[in-house]
């Protein structure tokens, strides 16, 4: 773990071989402090969705596509088995805003009106992991999360255009913005294929992150579905130093059933959404011992 690993390197994929688990139900959820980006759920519903979810994740076709930084088939795949559409937040919506929007505003854009054929390769979608800092929103008063993407976008632009010359259009997946606050049932029972359909994970690191049950199912999921085999570590106070890339780290894979919940009664839900990814090795996955996603963490101290 010496360098930033290239940015169209090849990323993890499922298996092959292993046979779908059975579905898990599909949690419904109101808006929580607890979760990796403050959703509690609290409840089962989308019985549909939950199946298809599972059947999709195995799909050869699906997993084919995985392996390419182009996401545009794959996001048609997953808006195709109903449910709501992937929706993503551009970041120029954060830099005209200066702060993360909300689901009740509209900003969320559905991904396949935000990205074409054309311009698919020129691209990135970053899933964004956090644990929410206040008890009604995810973000300070100050904004400090808004702020770190805005320098952690800073970044990645230079980093792609040293090595590859051209800006990437930036998107985001933003739990506050992407899932719809109001009935966010089917939402979160697409929640894998969300992190799926994302080439990359960028975290935003405070106190206790990676001891929150949610936290640990983003971190489980990213490990099995996404297309980099790295993810990018933020917190508050990021500024952009490129050419500064990182600096490596080893983060062990940690079960989510044994991570803090605010509520108890979501640990069964917990269990569930890992199934997928559990079922991707013969022992399941050894918490504690397989690692996350590579991590390089751009905060230097």
């Amino acid at each position: 773990w010496v360098v930033l690993v290239d940015c169209h390197s090849s990323g993890k994929m499922p298996r092959a071989g292993w046979e779908p688990p059975p579905a898990p139900p599909s949690p419904s959820a109101a808006m929580s402090p607890d979760s990796a980006g403050g959703i509690h759920k609290v409840a089962a519903s989308s019985d549909q969705l939950g199946p298809r979810v599972t059947q999709l994740l195995s799909d050869p076709e699906f997993r084919r596509c995985g392996r390419s930084f182009n996401r545009l088939k794959m996001i048609k795949m997953a808006n195709d088995i109903g449910g709501p559409p992937l929706r993503l937040v551009p970041l120029k919506t954060i830099e005209s805003d200066g702060r993360l929007p909300l689901s009740s505003e509209g900003k969320a854009i559905d991904a396949l009106k935000l990205i074409t054929p054309r311009s698919a390769g020129s691209c990135e979608i970053f899933f964004f992991s956090h644990r929410w800092l206040r008890p009604d929103h995810p973000d300070t008063e100050d904004n400090v999360k808004a702020k770190a993407l805005l320098e952690f976008a800073k970044f990645r632009k230079e980093w792609v255009k040293a090595r590859h010359r051209f800006v990437p259009d930036i998107y985001f997946w933003i739990d506050v913005a992407c899932v719809n606050q109001d009935s966010p049932e089917e939402d979160l029972a697409k929640l894998p294929l969300a992190i799926a359909c994302c080439e990359r994970l960028v975290t935003f690191v405070a106190d206790g992150y990676d001891s929150r049950a949610w936290c640990r199912v983003e971190q489980t999921l990213s490990s099995r579905y996404m297309f980099a085999d790295h993810q990018l570590i933020i917190g508050a106070g990021y500024t952009n130093t490129f050419p500064f890339s990182g600096t490596p780290k080893d983060w062990k894979l940690l079960d989510p059933a044994e991570g803090e919940l605010s509520n108890e009664l979501d640990r069964d839900h917990i269990r569930h959404l890992t199934t997928a990814a559990n079922a991707h090795v013969k022992t399941g996955v050894r918490y504690g011992v397989e690692s996350a996603l590579k991590v390089y963490d751009l905060q230097q101290s």
